[in-house]
């Protein structure tokens, strides 16, 4: 009898063809062992007629946007677990300094109270749109055919979770110091219906119930991501700084570090899901196509936050810019761009 080897690695080895796999490999690859491929049976240990089991097979399996083999679709950035976290330990211990430095040096007495009084409206209320956004993102990763795509987008549900919770984080301390500004105080009320967010939160509410697994990561990572990180982390940082406000402007250059991180993998999943099957290039322009005018549209009802500024931003330059970068962004998903 000859002798038995036992592989560690069994699906790796025959990928790599016995070539040692990296940490990413050994942490990501073909963990979800449910997928077996589209317009197949989910593989699940319950009953095929379970309703949850109908939901995967009509939403995943069944789904337009589909490739050969999804396990083979790696994370450029190669992140893992304990990455994620010494990632997001330097981003933290970053705002936290920033923060500190702004009770200690008396930094929210000291900003303009015309200022304060124009934010106060807008600023808390943002944490809900990126709520929703992290609800899409922890959504698709529980869809995803492929756990190398599942890692991706938990990793950005969490980047989405830490905006939510550092916008919270820091009105609660403009409302400690102001007071009389009522920082925080009918936000959700605002969110459900001042004028100016009730565009957005339609669209926001629609995409939460897109279940195609194709569709919200299109509508999630093509369009809303892309658009309000564009909007409010990039354009609204730029107001701030007009309005001498450093102190939001870099935490949220800080969060936007993390987007880019995020763009690398959805223009490689996008560019991959392409390369194997160009089909998917239709697909993915026509969600594109569907979200991307109504959420632009929604956008422009933030024309105030700009123009009644203090020390105010041209809002057409602001949205031409806006649509510019998206054009971009979408060239570098290997698809048509965008055209207003």
């Amino acid at each position: 009898m000859g002798k038995v080897i036992y592989r560690t690695w069994p699906a790796l080895e025959k990928k790599l063809k016995g070539k040692k796999p990296t940490e990413y490999q050994i942490t990501t690859y073909k963990l979800h062992y449910h997928f077996v491929g589209h317009d197949k049976k989910p593989r699940m240990e319950i009953d095929p007629e379970y309703r949850m089991v109908k939901w995967y097979e009509k939403y995943r399996e069944g789904s337009s946007f589909r490739v050969d083999d999804w396990d083979d679709f790696e994370d450029p950035n190669q992140v893992v677990y304990w990455h994620y976290n010494i990632k997001s330990d330097n981003s933290e211990n970053f705002i936290d300094h920033l923060l500190e430095e702004t009770e200690v040096n008396n930094y929210d007495e000291n900003l303009s109270l015309e200022w304060l009084r124009h934010i106060a409206g807008f600023y808390g209320v943002m944490r809900y749109p990126y709520h929703a956004l992290q609800m899409i993102s922890m959504y698709v990763a529980q869809i995803a055919p492929a756990s190398s795509i599942t890692n991706c987008h938990a990793f950005e549900g969490m980047d989405n979770l830490r905006i939510l919770q550092r916008i919270a984080y820091r009105i609660a301390m403009l409302n400690k110091t102001h007071p009389e500004l009522g920082f925080g105080q009918k936000d959700k009320e605002r969110w459900e219906k001042d004028k100016m967010f009730q565009p957005l939160r339609e669209v926001i509410e629609k995409a939460l119930i897109v279940y195609d697994w194709g569709e919200s990561f299109s509508t999630l990572n093509l369009v809303l991501k892309p658009l309000i990180d564009e909007l409010f982390l990039v354009q609204f940082s730029k107001l701030c700084l007009m309005n001498g406000d450093h102190v939001l402007a870099d935490m949220n250059g800080n969060f936007y570090l993390d987007t880019l991180r995020n763009y690398r993998w959805i223009k490689a999943l996008a560019k991959f899901s392409i390369e194997r099957n160009p089909n998917n290039e239709k697909v993915l322009e026509n969600h594109v196509t569907k979200w991307a005018p109504k959420t632009i549209k929604a956008l422009e009802s933030f024309e105030p936050v700009f123009k009644d500024a203090p020390k105010p931003m041209d809002f057409a330059e602001v949205m031409n810019s806006l649509n510019e970068t998206y054009h971009s962004f979408l060239v570098d998903c290997g698809l048509s761009g965008w055209e207003r």
